[in-house]
């Protein structure tokens, strides 16, 4: 495994992609497999050397079920494993369980003991969440699926460089939910997302860009202060390294506020990717080198050519690896 920079995908690596999408169902299965062969290819983007060796040792230090666990948290991977013909080699599960430990280690600030540490208590998670239930190619759990507010977050476009653009349209918070089944439906969407960056970029970049639109925000929207803390502490903890931008969109004054009590509880390098913008003016100028319009919907650029979202195809037809708008 070798650091290296985390680029886009070649031009002839992108054509693999498209082919995925348009053609003939054998080609869709043997793209995908392309795809997923790219993936494990994908260097690990490690800083530096020195970085790859803790790595190395928090990898190491892992059982063969937690070993297993970690390089499951690849969407790539955890589909791989069901193939009879196909399972991904011993050096491949090291290599996925090598990029959650990264994640955790940048997180911990290269401290080798709390990332391992926040590694072992990330798998319980997972595993007591049955995330990976989740994680089937349409979505089939009741309380997710039949839930309106599943149908208020989608993966709908894609930054410059191959991230997954999670968009948001805050809706009244239904006080029926559970905060068990709204912490689930959060991770459904998180899960989702991240396996739209993995395939886009072809392994190449990990995170993931959260677009909130508050020009239909209305009072009731923001779900309880205590949920609101849970959702923190859930994406802090268990995926870590995994936000690349926070952009909210016109907020009225209300979502200011809640936004100055919300703060506090969120970590500093968390809040230096947080936007909060106004206006077509300032939004043409921070995204326009974020995301292109072809993949903006007009909430984030003017001119963005997404200009309508089918959630109900999305969470019932569309791949959990694909976006809304492909």
């Amino acid at each position: 495994v070798t650091a290296a920079r985390c680029d886009m995908p070649t031009e002839e690596e992108k054509v693999g992609l498209k082919a995925k999408r348009d053609g003939s169902s054998d080609d869709v299965d043997n793209t995908a497999e392309d795809i997923t062969t790219q993936i494990f290819s994908a260097p690990v983007p490690f800083e530096n050397e020195g970085e790859e060796n803790v790595c190395q040792d928090i990898v190491a230090s892992l059982s063969e079920e937690q070993l297993e666990q970690a390089a499951c948290t690849s969407y790539a991977y955890f589909v791989a494993t069901s193939s009879e013909n196909n399972a991904p080699s011993r050096e491949v599960t090291v290599k996925m369980a090598l990029r959650m430990a990264r994640r955790h280690l940048v997180a911990e600030n290269g401290d080798k003991s709390l990332a391992l540490e926040k590694l072992i208590a990330t798998l319980d998670f997972r595993r007591q969440s049955c995330i990976d239930d989740l994680r089937q190619r349409h979505c089939t759990i009741p309380e997710v699926e039949n839930n309106r507010m599943t149908k208020d977050l989608a993966v709908c476009g894609f930054d410059v460089d191959g991230r997954a653009i999670l968009v948001r349209f805050p809706k009244l918070y239904d006080n029926s939910t559970t905060q068990d089944t709204f912490i689930k439906i959060v991770c459904y969407k998180l899960e989702r997302a991240i396996a739209c960056t993995e395939r886009k970029s072809l392994g190449r970049q990990e995170k993931i860009v959260v677009a909130t639109d508050y020009s239909c925000y209305e009072r009731g929207s923001t779900p309880p202060m205590p949920v609101v803390k849970t959702v923190l502490t859930t994406f802090q903890n268990y995926y870590p390294e995994r936000l690349h931008l926070f952009v909210g969109t016109d907020p009225p004054f209300l979502v200011n506020v809640i936004q100055k009590m919300v703060m506090p509880f969120v970590d500093p390098d968390t809040k230096k990717k947080v936007k909060f913008l106004s206006g077509v003016e300032e939004k043409e100028r921070e995204l326009e080198s974020v995301i292109h319009e072809d993949e903006a919907m007009p909430f984030l650029r003017v001119q963005g050519k997404i200009t309508s979202l089918d959630t109900e195809k999305y969470l019932r037809s569309i791949p959990f690896d694909y976006a809304a708008n492909e």
